[in-house]
């Protein structure tokens, strides 16, 4: 009988002691780590906080703490110059409006450079999964602007896309394309 209540005796001293553990954890004392990994072989690592209600974020070797923000759906961390967002399984971190990590499977698709007259590139990813292909392009103060195909455009040799609302289109060719934003067009070669 003696046996029986030692050993009653420790798993109820075992039982408390993971009771406390418990509590300490549920209060928030701790902080939970975590590394997120995408397709591209590209990591952060994510500390949240939730007593502070914060997320210590270390990408590119640079460590950034995010206070966490209302969302009406999943989770939201910013300060001045970062964004991070958690939202079904897929994680985004932005510095200054621009994605820097993603989580996200990439798109099947391709992007292409070219370059002006002036040596001033023009970087233009192709989407073509989707009801409308689309082209997002990057040219000197243009960031990632999204112009839609024009339907039955695409031929052989080229495509046209554009935004109608921005008065942006992109005409690509086989060696080239043209830019026209605002009614000025801007020739394009293709960058090897």
């Amino acid at each position: 009988m003696k046996k029986f209540t030692f050993i009653l005796a420790a798993t109820v001293l075992l039982f408390a002691a993971a009771c406390n553990n418990s509590k300490k954890n549920q209060d928030n004392s701790e902080a939970i780590a975590t590394t997120i990994t995408n397709s591209n072989g590209e990591s952060i690592d994510v500390t949240y906080n939730t007593a502070e209600e914060t997320a210590t974020i270390v990408f590119d070797g640079e460590t950034v703490v995010l206070q966490q923000q209302p969302s009406a759906s999943g989770t939201y961390y910013a300060n001045d110059t970062y964004e991070y967002t958690e939202w079904q399984d897929e994680v985004e971190l932005k510095k200054n409006g621009k994605v820097v990590f993603s989580s996200k499977e990439e798109e099947p698709g391709m992007t292409n450079n070219f370059v002006d007259g002036e040596g001033n590139a023009l970087i233009v990813a192709y989407k073509t999964t989707g009801e409308v292909p689309m082209a997002t392009i990057t040219y000197k103060d243009i960031q990632e602007i999204a112009l839609a195909q024009i339907p039955e455009s695409a031929g052989a040799k080229g495509a046209e896309y554009e935004n109608e609302a921005m008065k942006i289109k992109w005409i690509t060719s086989e060696d080239g394309g043209k830019l026209t934003i605002d009614g000025k067009t801007i020739n394009f070669k293709t960058q090897l």
